[in-house]
């Protein structure tokens, strides 16, 4: 009876776990990428930062985005992407329950 209590726990637990892949293109110094990266720093979410200054990182936005613009954010887990900081900013919202 334990080990289906916790297989159960373990269910439960982990139906609950989201995992949000969010890259953002930035670079050092763009007070637009700061902004965006300040919120999601308070708001405790996850972002993968790929910063411009990669050539390899570079080619992706341009790829991805059509513009060599930062910042750029994509995420995978949806295929949103968008690039403007208050955008940004307000599509992360919706990934922290404190902030919506």
């Amino acid at each position: 009876m334990r080990q289906a209590s916790y297989d159960m726990l373990w269910v439960l637990i982990t139906s609950y776990v989201v995992i949000i892949m969010l890259e953002l293109y930035a670079k050092k110094g763009c007070p637009f990428c700061a902004k965006v990266l300040n919120f999601a720093s308070t708001n405790a979410i996850s972002i993968l930062v790929k910063d411009i200054s990669n050539e390899d990182y570079v080619a992706e936005l341009v790829e991805k985005g059509g513009k060599h613009q930062v910042p750029f954010l994509h995420d995978t887990d949806t295929g949103t992407m968008m690039y403007e900081s208050d955008d940004i900013v307000e599509y992360l919202r919706g990934f922290n329950i404190a902030t919506s």
